[in-house]
């Protein structure tokens, strides 16, 4: 009986597993070097469209914005280009971040300064999918002394995607104060909601800034020097709020959470005082209203990572009364040779990976509950490919981490699914004789169709998108 039953499930698995078709879209130019953060935006039933930025300043400088389109076979169907500003032959560009509206535009959002031009603006490129057209709009301009003393220009978006907090932390002399710019946009109509500048006497910088679901800028203050120390000042078209710690600590980059109406601080921190095991050693949970630590939680995942660069919180979700942190961790790479020599090339252009990645699972009173190591690659170079892309479809999480162990789902208590997965190795593939690397965070899916979109690089100047069906 249990060999009928045990025939049976096979039988069944392997017609459901039968059922999956790919279908390999034709090869394309892509320069894996130089395009930067590419992402699927815009996709609908017709058309895909993936957005990468050039931002390469020098001698050799190429600073471009590029759409591509492609049709449902993921045949690229056109390729629209727009070059960012340029005042004179000094002019220097930075990336600040990218939007997607539901209004079917995207845009790239710039930083631009020359000292020449002695000046910087912020701008918008905004590609519109009806026109197929371009429009480079300036947000601001401000005056700079020169390239070394321009500012410090950053850009965030709110967990819910409806808003876009530009700050510009201008050049600070000596004993003078610290002023920001602060610009909150709306994420749909790209336009500025309100803009205000703020300063600040003490002897502490503005390190870093988040916005709220409900647009309120966050804004981490840092002492200077030797001493470690951080306060937190809430921003709003009307008003400016200090809030402190009960105790000194060292804030890494923060996210912002929103429970109900409440707004909560999540964010990796150490101790300023006391023994401390790593950058990364607690995990603070604070409400922003009462000013508040609700929880600073002890984290020991990544004492043992020899030259830890940053751990990103990658995603963050509410779901079953917790809040789930998805997290990759960047070290760098060793830049000795076998023999234990200095490895020259490796000491002047270190190269980076994605050596741990987590999902943190808290409560909603800041409690940590759990910890999970994902399965993923951890020995390849960062080059375009996140450590591991991930959707959510139907409160169940998907994970792709490419080749290393596929495309999964994660079960009710995190573990990963070993009837849901999908591995790109036993399938026939028209350019399996290159060296393949998926991007994991370039993944969509499309219910219509019950379609998922993934692409790879193939080598180092090519790309190629591949339709999925049937994997539900």
């Amino acid at each position: 009986m249990k060999k009928i039953f045990l025939f049976t499930v096979i039988i069944v698995s392997q017609l459901s597993f039968s059922q999956l078709r790919f279908e390999f879209g034709p090869t394309f130019d892509y320069d894996v070097k130089a395009e930067i953060k590419p992402e699927f935006v815009l996709t609908d039933n017709y058309n895909t469209f993936l957005l990468s930025t050039i931002n390469s300043n020098g001698l050799m400088s190429s600073n471009i914005a590029i759409v591509r389109k492609f049709d449902q076979k993921n045949q690229l169907a056109n390729t629209y280009k727009q070059q960012f500003p340029n005042f004179d032959i000094g002019t220097m560009n930075n990336v600040l971040g990218t939007c997607a509206t539901n209004t079917g535009k995207a845009a790239v959002f710039l930083e631009t300064y020359s000292t020449k031009s002695k000046k910087t603006d912020i701008s918008k490129l905004v590609f519109d999918k009806q026109t197929n057209e371009f429009t480079t709009t300036v947000v601001t301009t401000y005056p700079i002394l020169s390239a070394g003393k321009s500012a410090n220009v950053s850009l965030k978006k709110s967990d819910n995607g409806n808003y876009i907090a530009i700050r510009c932390t201008k050049y600070r002399a000596k004993e003078e104060s610290e002023v920001s710019l602060l610009l909150v946009l709306d994420a749909n109509s790209l336009e500025t909601i309100w803009q205000k500048e703020v300063s600040f006497d003490d002897k502490y910088y503005t390190e870093f800034h988040s916005v709220s679901n409900s647009g309120k800028v966050v804004l981490i203050r840092s002492a200077k020097g030797w001493k470690l120390d951080n306060y937190v000042t809430i921003v709003t078209s009307d008003s400016q709020e200090n809030k402190t710690f009960e105790e000194e600590i060292k804030l890494q980059e923060p996210k912002l959470v929103t429970i109900g109406t409440q707004d909560y601080l999540i964010a990796f921190n150490y101790p300023a005082k006391g023994v401390r095991s790593g950058d990364y050693s607690k995990i603070i949970f604070y409400d922003l209203t009462l000013g508040k630590t609700l929880q600073n939680n002890k984290v020991s995942e990544f004492s043992n990572l020899r030259k830890l660069i940053n751990v990103e919180i990658k995603n963050v979700f509410l779901q079953n009364n917790e809040i789930h942190l998805f997290t990759q961790a960047k070290t760098q790479m060793d830049d000795k040779n076998p023999d234990g020599s200095v490895n020259s090339q490796a000491f002047f252009n270190p190269k980076y990976r994605y050596e741990l990645s987590n999902l943190f699972v808290m409560s909603y009173e800041g409690t940590l509950k759990s910890i999970l190591k994902l399965q993923t690659d951890t020995s390849r170079e960062v080059l375009v490919s996140d450590s591991f892309g991930l959707i959510k479809l139907k409160g169940t999480y998907y994970l792709n981490t490419g080749h290393y162990s596929g495309f999964y789902a994660l079960n009710a208590d995190f573990s990963r699914n070993p009837n849901n997965i999908l591995s790109f190795t036993n399938y026939e593939d028209p350019d399996r004789n290159y060296n393949l690397i998926y991007v994991n965070q370039l993944i969509n899916f499309l219910p219509d169709s019950n379609r998922h979109i993934f692409a790879r690089t193939i080598g180092l100047d090519k790309m190629s998108l591949v339709n999925v069906f049937n994997t539900k």
